[in-house]
């Protein structure tokens, strides 16, 4: 007898560049063939034609039903019209109104999923949002949801509060597809090759990190750090000149450049903007991986960087079921710390490299792969364990 369909709607912001974005679409490829997905944006996005390449349906918010009520209102109109079994909520704010309108309209698993610490840095949207969701909306959740879901134990507390004990209540740890990034890293260009499409000098060590540039991305307090250790000796880290690699785009662009320009770094700082070799760059370019977020969920950034063989420098905000289970790999600091001491940091780090088959062996070690993520992510969907996706 075959296993009865599962049709899932994923409610979320976009489907853009975003970890959450590629934890999805990466899932959506390993599913049996009786689940299947949808989605619900705020907005259109690159990726929504990778999804409909799937067969997947890609709803997008009617702007008159974008108020909480109205909101909710029209995700259980679709749960209604399409007969979807599941509703998987991956937003901040609503999500209780949201899965009780999906539970009334016939939905049977209602999951809440967390994936950051933070959710907006408008001050008045932070006044109206936390108070709402500390008391009515976590009321809710526990109340409609079948499952509550944080990335990790961090953002779990951060998301139910005491209740992060509830029975409904369980971390799912975010992963890598490591033969993925294995293969990706064997068949990456020689980092003199790669320096070159950057337009980088060759003979360099490169501190590099990876990420969007907004505020709690915290890259003028990198190149803060940075212009400390380039004053130290202006030509050289280790006998070797040092370079700064800030991949990715952001509001803040323009305002980081300024800084760069004030430092008098414009030789020494890459803003190479939206990379797509990832893998590549981290294997085959970069020295050692500084994440100094103000907050994070759990960065996949950091799993990637380990299974590159590149020690990490990071803040200390960053959760200890990421940074306790590869504590020989990252140093994580204070953001209070002196300048100096993340200096030091990385100048240790750069030396501290090993191979990516050393790294993606620890990695492969962890919980933290992607078939641990999806087999987890499975299970909830269907109420039974699955051995494995492969």
């Amino acid at each position: 007898m075959s296993p009865k369909q599962i049709k899932v709607l994923h409610v979320l912001v976009c489907l853009g560049g975003g970890g959450v974005e590629t934890l999805l679409l990466n899932l959506q490829e390993r599913l049996p063939e009786h689940i299947t997905f949808d989605y619900l944006v705020a907005h259109p996005a690159f990726r929504d034609k990778e999804a409909r390449a799937f067969g997947s349906t890609v709803h997008l918010t009617p702007p008159e039903m974008r108020s909480p009520t109205r909101w909710a209102a029209h995700v259980g109109q679709l749960v209604s019209e399409h007969h979807y079994a599941a509703v998987h909520f991956h937003r901040f704010a609503f999500g209780g109104s949201v899965l009780k309108a999906a539970k009334r309209a016939g939905a049977r698993l209602l999951i809440a999923h967390r994936h950051s610490m933070h959710s907006v840095e408008s001050f008045l949207k932070n006044m109206l949002y936390y108070p709402y969701h500390w008391t009515i909306n976590r009321w809710l959740l526990l109340r409609h949801a079948t499952h509550i879901v944080g990335c990790s134990s961090d953002v779990l507390r951060l998301y139910m509060g005491p209740f992060a004990k509830h029975p409904k209540c369980r971390t799912v740890l975010n992963g890598i597809i490591v033969d993925t990034f294995a293969d990706r890293a064997a068949a990456a260009p020689a980092k003199a090759e790669l320096c070159k499409s950057y337009g980088i000098p060759p003979d360099t060590h490169i501190v590099g990190t990876f990420g969007r540039m907004d505020a709690n991305k915290n890259h003028t307090f990198l190149l803060n750090v940075f212009d400390l250790l380039a004053k130290r000796n202006r030509n050289n880290l280790a006998g070797t000149p040092a370079i700064l690699f800030i991949g990715g785009e952001g509001l803040l662009r323009s305002q980081l450049e300024q800084e760069r320009e004030r430092l008098s770094l414009s030789d020494r700082v890459f803003f190479p903007g939206q990379c797509a070799n990832v893998p590549e760059s981290l294997s085959n370019l970069f020295d050692c991986f500084v994440l100094p977020s103000k907050t994070e969920g759990l960065p996949v950034s950091i799993i990637e960087a380990v299974a590159a063989g590149l020690h990490v420098v990071c803040s200390d905000v960053i959760t200890k079921d990421l940074t306790d289970t590869f504590q020989d790999r990252i140093t994580a600091l204070p953001l209070s710390a002196p300048l100096e001491r993340w200096a030091d940091a990385i100048e240790s780090a750069v030396q501290r490299r090993i191979s990516p088959e050393q790294g993606l062996a620890l990695i492969r070690n962890s919980p933290m792969t992607f078939d641990n993520f999806a087999n987890e992510i499975i299970k909830i969907y269907e109420g039974v364990g699955l051995k494995s996706l492969r």
